[in-house]
């Protein structure tokens, strides 16, 4: 086999009548007939399966050393491969047989003879022979059960069995690859694989080699700068809702694949790096131009980025679930009607149709009064709902330079936050009802010292004091705790803090905001005052809250403030309200009075 090529996938019968040699650094063959019928079946399955090209397997990693090929990675492949090989010359006559490709093994050179008789009774011996022989035992095992198949197999092996040869440069450390992908067990990527398929030399055949090494500098560079870019958090997050912190520029290549027209198969590890393999193979192959146009996507969605209505509208299609893909088709006309095109992919289902205030405003409205906390169901839409809220209220004016954090909302976890407590969350374990009540001896004695507690009740003056200070004070003091006094008194602290005790839990989205989940967890279902203030703080701390719980807790929409200690009815009507108002004022802004 002669190549050129740094990367290509190549066939079985490609194979044929090469020199391999293992260095004494990798271990001996040790796949064990389950892994070898694992191979068989796949194979088969691939037979089976209509319209398949060729089935792939992982890559095997070589370096060129004179005329035989040192191997990195793969030789319990090669191996297997070598076993079915000798199997299928067992089954014909020697002036027919396959010129085998041969393996020698640094650690074991009696290896390469006995791989040609793998019954020969020297299992014994060694390891590595006792794995060699039940590997081809497990080969024949296979075959006997499926006596009909030998053929196609043999047939599929050699022509549409397909490894990914990478072959390394001769200026790279073999022995640190191996120890990359066997001791760190870090796979070639398929972002890595594409990459050398971009930068491989055979791609530049016949220019000049100044001209090639700058070609192959410049793809190399932008590749690691759009790398770069990826690697920041408000980009990436901007963009995907994965997690993956390395080789990010996979996602960008997975997109540029689906724009021409391949499908992803998320099942086939192999899948990307074949997509790319195939058209740059490709006798036509551009691979300037195909570069080029995988950079032009990159710049689109860095110029949506940078502009600060796109941010939002593409961010939170994204964070909602929308495959970017999806977007982009959508792309294909001027600005403008760009950001009509994708908030009427934000406008909730209830609401289709003409975007007019008089259309969406009662769709909206009912949609918005049918949400309840208690369905399990609503809660996606309920998040999605507040979620539009903060968008709405960030791009309602041209002034505001405010940016929603999409990388904090994505790496932390938010909870639906009921505003005014719900009774039936209160603690349940000594530990969570005495930070509880921590909470709100904090509250209102002014410090979080609990030493600071007793001196606050004793030094007040008479009549000042709060007895449910006294009584909290005592609880929390008591050893052990007495956790079944704890409700009476707790339900005694939020009737202070509630000017309608007996109202009934409030479940709707009146009444529910967005907060981190360690916040909310701290301070689980505590009165209203105490949860204002934990907000006020963080806010002065520098961490993220959204414009629209600040604004909650501010009582920033509540038409009139008698108490701003005290939750009411009328003030989770009026944030609803304010809520319904902002979306309607989003998708028909010039059709609501302001």
């Amino acid at each position: 086999m002669t190549t050129t090529h740094n990367f290509a996938p190549v066939t079985v019968g490609e194979l044929l009548g090469q020199q391999f040699f293992v260095p004494r650094y990798q271990r001996g063959y040790r796949w064990t007939p389950r892994q070898v019928h694992e191979l068989l079946n796949d194979v088969l399955a691939f037979i089976d399966r209509p319209n398949g090209s060729f089935y792939c397997l992982q890559p095997v990693v070589v370096l060129r050393n004179g005329g035989r090929w040192d191997v990195v990675d793969g030789q319990q492949r090669l191996t297997t491969l070598s076993l079915i090989m000798t199997y299928f010359n067992s089954r014909m006559p020697e002036d027919e047989a396959w010129d085998v490709f041969e393996l020698d093994y640094e650690t074991r050179p009696e290896s390469r003879a006995y791989l040609k008789r793998p019954l020969a009774g020297d299992e014994g011996k060694y390891v590595d022979f006792a794995y060699i022989h039940g590997a081809y035992q497990a080969v024949r095992d296979w075959f006997a059960a499926h006596p009909t198949r030998r053929g196609e197999i043999e047939s599929a092996l050699l022509n549409k069995v397909k490894v990914i040869w990478y072959q390394l440069e001769k200026n790279e450390d073999p022995v640190a690859m191996f120890m990359r992908l066997n001791v760190g067990k870090i796979p070639l990527t398929g972002a890595e694989l594409v990459k050398g398929l971009f930068l491989r030399s055979g791609n530049f055949e016949g220019e000049d080699e100044r001209i090639r090494h700058l070609k192959q500098t410049r793809i190399a560079r932008e590749w690691d700068d759009i790398e770069r870019r990826l690697q920041e958090d408000s980009f990436w997050y901007f963009l995907t809702n994965e997690t993956r912190t390395s080789n990010r520029i996979d996602f960008l290549l997975r997109l540029h694949a689906q724009e021409i027209g391949v499908e992803a198969m998320p099942d086939d590890p192999s899948w990307l790096f074949l997509a790319f393999s195939k058209r740059l193979n490709d006798e036509k192959a551009d691979v300037m131009g195909e570069w080029a146009n995988i950079r032009q996507l990159f710049l689109r969605l860095d110029e949506w980025y940078r502009d600060r209505d796109f941010y939002h509208l593409v961010g939170y299609l994204a964070a909602t679930g929308r495959p970017l893909s999806s977007l982009l088709e959508l792309a294909d006309c001027n600005k403008g009607e760009l950001r009509r095109r994708l908030k009427a992919e934000m406008l909730p289902p209830v609401a289709k149709g003409d975007v007019t205030a008089e259309n969406i405003a009662p769709a909206l409205q009912a949609w918005l009064e049918d949400l309840d906390y208690e369905k399990r169901g609503d809660h996606r839409a309920i998040r999605q709902a507040l979620l539009l809220f903060n968008i709405a209220t960030l791009l309602e004016s041209d002034r505001v330079t405010t940016r929603f954090p999409f990388d904090l909302f994505k790496t932390e976890s938010w909870d639906l936050e009921h505003i005014r407590s719900v009774q039936s969350a209160l603690p349940e374990s000594p530990d969570r009802a005495a930070k509880w009540l921590d909470s709100f001896l904090g509250y209102v004695t002014g410090t979080e010292d609990p030493a600071g507690w007793r001196a606050a009740v004793h030094d007040a003056p008479v009549g000042q004091i709060d007895a449910l200070c006294i009584d909290a004070l005592h609880m929390r003091n008591a050893t052990p705790f007495p956790m079944k006094e704890f409700p009476a008194l707790a339900q005694r602290i939020i009737e202070k803090y509630d000017a309608e005790p007996d109202r009934e839990a409030d479940n709707t989205i009146g009444n529910l905001t967005l907060l981190d989940a360690a916040t909310n967890r701290s301070y689980k279902n505590a009165v209203f005052p105490i949860k204002r203030k934990t907000l006020i703080d963080l806010d002065r701390s520098g961490t993220f809250v959204p414009v629209c719980t600040k604004n909650v807790f501010l009582k920033y929409y509540s038409p009139m403030i008698d108490d701003m200690l005290v939750w009411t009815a009328a003030d989770a009507a009026a944030h609803q309200a304010a809520l319904h108002t902002a979306l309607v004022r989003f998708f028909a802004p010039a059709q609501v009075q302001a």
